[in-house]
């Protein structure tokens, strides 16, 4: 679950808070792939590196203080980095919020826990140490992916059982706009799989919407006395399989926004709403539109158990913290749906 973004100023992978970087532990060595560019993990490689470090230890032994690194540090939050926490407006709204969550519980942090756990079983299957770090390895990619993908959820979404709100759900958006129609051998066509039918035509007919959801961005600003153009900071989010159909008319997109962020966001499959495309202006005239800070996450060591059904297994526990976030400028999102 690789999320992509397109900087056209600075290329990097990342999501909405936070990306899926490999968080392997240990994180492992890449080698090429035959006759490809791409990289695949070198285990083997890996493994004398471990071997060579830490040869005392067991594998099991290496994983909480790694883990907690990986956690911490190999994630780049676009949408939190665009906002300039230095500014008197930032930094009052951020006072605002603490005392909001002094208050209410649906503007204060949110824990949450994902227990990763490996059967003594599968164990005794990788017989040999180059088996059991795959093992591992698999283990923990998805545990954290797992972890981090539920505060991406959180922050799209919210948590209804408190109240709190997220991206998607706030109660003064816009409502939604349709996407175009068009006409393709005969047919009228309104969703991005059916425009991606003709190769010739389907970059033109995408990039005719994402105008369309623009110029409701500026439409809507407007009435409220701010202009919006193309120069200014926007995020473009989508799901993994609109993302795709996107992907080769990235360059078009590159000429007409100057500073578009594209976002492949896996999260938004997860809800009757994956037609969904939306555009966010980051900020204008020196105010975001939300503010929040990091997440942040803790780690347990392995330890053996048989709860709670008398089967022997190694588990770790790992424990996020999301923070609440506020929405100052609704008029700042515009969606698209039906996509």
């Amino acid at each position: 679950m690789q999320a992509v973004i397109s900087n056209f100023e600075d290329t990097q992978n990342c999501t909405i808070f936070i990306d899926y970087q490999a968080l392997f532990v240990p994180p492992l060595m890449t080698t090429p792939k035959k006759d490809t560019d791409e990289s695949k993990p070198d285990f083997s490689a890996r493994l004398k590196e471990l071997n060579a470090q830490y040869g005392q230890y067991q594998l099991l032994e290496l994983i909480d203080t790694l883990s907690l690194d990986h956690l911490k540090h190999n994630y780049v939050s676009c949408m939190l980095n665009g906002i300039d926490n230095q500014t008197s407006y930032v930094q009052e709204a951020l006072k605002e919020l603490t005392l909001k969550a002094q208050e209410s519980e649906a503007f204060a942090p949110s824990s949450y826990q994902y227990s990763g756990i490996l059967l003594q079983s599968q164990l005794d299957k990788a017989k040999t140490p180059l088996a059991s770090l795959k093992l591992l390895t698999k283990m923990q990619d998805g545990s954290c992916s797992s972890l981090v993908s539920y505060t991406n959820y959180i922050f799209l979404y919210g948590i209804r059982e408190i109240g709190r709100l997220g991206l998607l759900n706030h109660p003064n958006l816009s409502e939604p706009i349709l996407p175009t129609k068009a006409t393709l051998n005969g047919n009228t066509v309104v969703s991005w799989k059916e425009k991606s039918g003709d190769e010739s035509l389907s970059g033109e007919l995408l990039l005719k919407d994402i105008d369309l959801l623009f110029d409701t961005l500026v439409e809507s600003n407007h009435k409220l006395g701010k202009t919006i153009t193309k120069q200014d900071p926007l995020a473009l989010l989508v799901s993994s399989t609109h993302y795709k159909l996107l992907a080769p008319h990235i360059t078009k997109l590159q000429e007409q926004f100057a500073k578009l962020l594209i976002i492949e966001s896996p999260e938004l499959a997860k809800s009757s709403k994956e037609k969904l495309v939306l555009v966010v202006l980051q900020n204008a005239q020196g105010e975001p539109c939300f503010i929040s800070q990091n997440p942040s996450y803790s780690i347990s060591p392995f330890y053996h158990t048989m709860e709670p059904d008398d089967i022997s297994k190694y588990q770790w526990d790992l424990s996020g913290s999301s923070p609440a976030m506020q929405i100052l400028n609704p008029s700042f999102i515009a969606r698209m749906t039906g996509i």
